[in-house]
């Protein structure tokens, strides 16, 4: 028998949330800017493909950077992702600059799934589920520093460890959907 769980998300978070995006919730123009530059970025991410596979990219190597970007792009441990990208680009020989763009574009989706990690892994685990309200985790912090570590260093393991059990499925699926997309698309560019 599966306990009940819930994933406590106070309300109070978002503006938090809205911070770390950096959206300003009551400029409507702020918003279009935010939204503009990440479509912009994922114009030139969708070039940088094109470009890797004019050049003679194997169509396999990309779709397998593109896995690999975007289960560590979803790591839950802020400023980590970058060097894991270094690392396995290192380790299998992968496109580091098509890693660290999907990276990049994975930024405010890394901040959105963190709960999502945290609620698989504490699932996991079978232990309480914490509330992760920003405001109350910072005057933790503030308060008492080891007792916050102590605490809250648990649920990164946590958090790690159900981003462990998901990401391999995402990735896999992420490869296996992208691969005859870029081989086709890789075709169409080499042929006459």
């Amino acid at each position: 028998m599966w306990p009940t769980v819930s994933l406590h998300w106070d309300c109070s978070s978002f503006p938090f949330l809205i911070e770390l995006l950096k959206l300003d919730p009551i400029s409507p123009a702020a918003v279009e800017v935010q939204a503009q530059s990440r479509l912009l970025s994922m114009k030139k991410i969708r070039e940088l493909f094109l470009q890797q596979l004019r050049q003679g990219a194997d169509a396999r190597s990309l779709a397998l950077a593109l896995a690999f970007g975007v289960a560590i792009g979803h790591f839950p441990v802020f400023g980590a992702t970058t060097s894991l990208c270094l690392i396995a680009g290192w380790i299998w020989k992968l496109n580091h600059a098509l890693l660290q763009a999907v990276n990049y574009l994975l930024a405010p989706l890394q901040i959105l799934t963190i709960p999502l990690w945290l609620w698989i892994g504490e699932t996991l685990f079978g232990v309480a589920h914490i509330s992760i309200n920003p405001v109350v985790l910072i005057d933790q912090f503030r308060q008492a520093p080891g007792l916050f570590f102590h605490e809250f260093g648990w649920a990164m393991v946590h958090a790690i460890c159900g981003w462990s059990a998901v990401v391999p499925i995402i990735s896999v699926a992420v490869y296996w959907l992208m691969l005859p997309v870029f081989r086709r698309v890789q075709k169409q560019l080499l042929s006459p």
